[in-house]
């Protein structure tokens, strides 16, 4: 009931709005759009964006080649995103589109004496956050002065995971050093209120949440998957090391924790790239050079 109810507000939307260009993100909510604009007398223009490297292979599901084979432009975030979604789609074109973030306060924190590591995503296991704990866990053993906010959420199916990194936590006695938010609807003010953002994923392809950090001027350290280089140029605007590899997880932390100045000029120089590369000028842009 509430498919067909849905269906028919937006039916009734894109009959009163009569858009040019519907852009679509997520493979159900293309296959949805799309059921609905082949019932209008005038279709808008479909463009579509698939987000997640991992989940490219769901698109060899035929309702969804169906819906992309009536898309104007297909997108990936990335370029390792694109060839993936092409790959699959069996060579279509499929071109890159990056996110784009609009300006956001810089960080308040980042010469605090007692640095504030901050990790948010989904709480999945290629999302590793298990190692950003084990990190935590041995830096604090050596002394330094820290705190780590792992923010954010999963389903059902990765409760065990939460529960693993419960259970870490109280095992190692880390308590007052780690905090479990959850989801967070402020971004803006976890950000603001950090030193250090760190990404830990085995796979992305341009993640939302590494833009945001960059806006916010935080010194970050990312593993260099999917088109992370794109934003974090090693020792210039962050630092990058190869994913799964917590000795150097543990090495970039133990140096941005150390150096506030290293994070200064880390934290400056990623924000004034975000602002020039993936601010909502240059999605603009983007945008114009394919109307």
């Amino acid at each position: 009931i509430a498919l067909v109810s849905g269906a028919a507000r937006l039916r009734a939307l894109l009959k009163q709005s009569r858009p040019e260009v519907v852009h679509v993100h997520g493979p159900s909510s293309l296959v949805f759009v799309a059921s609905v604009a082949a019932t209008l007398p005038r279709r808008p223009r479909i463009w579509f964006t698939w987000h997640d490297s991992g989940s490219v292979e769901g698109a060899r599901n035929s309702t969804f080649r169906w819906a992309a084979s009536g898309c104007e432009y297909l997108f990936g975030s990335s370029d390792d995103v694109s060839r993936r979604l092409s790959a699959v789609l069996g060579g279509a074109k499929v071109e890159v589109f990056r996110n784009g973030i609009p300006p956001l306060p810089e960080s308040r924190a980042i010469d605090a004496e007692s640095p504030t590591l901050v990790w948010a995503a989904r709480v999945v296991p290629d999302k590793d956050p298990m190692s950003l704990l084990r990190a935590t866990q041995a830096l604090r053993s050596e002394g330094l002065r820290f705190r780590t906010v792992l923010a954010g959420g999963g389903s059902e199916r990765y409760a065990w995971l939460a529960r693993e990194l419960a259970d870490f936590v109280a095992q190692h006695a880390l308590a007052e050093t780690v905090s479990m938010p959850g989801w967070l609807s402020d971004m803006a003010a976890l950000w603001s209120s950090g030193t250090i953002g760190v990404q830990t994923s085995r796979t992305e392809g341009l993640s939302m949440t590494l833009l945001e950090q960059a806006m916010s001027g935080l010194a970050i350290v990312a593993t260099d998957v999917g088109d992370t280089s794109a934003i974090i140029e090693n020792e210039v605007t962050g630092l990058l090391i190869d994913p799964g590899d917590e000795e150097a997880l543990r090495v970039a932390l133990r140096r941005l924790i150390s150096d506030p100045e290293l994070r200064i000029r880390l934290g400056a120089a990623a924000r004034t790239r975000a602002m020039s590369e993936f601010g909502l000028p240059e999605l603009a842009r983007q945008v114009r050079s394919r109307l």
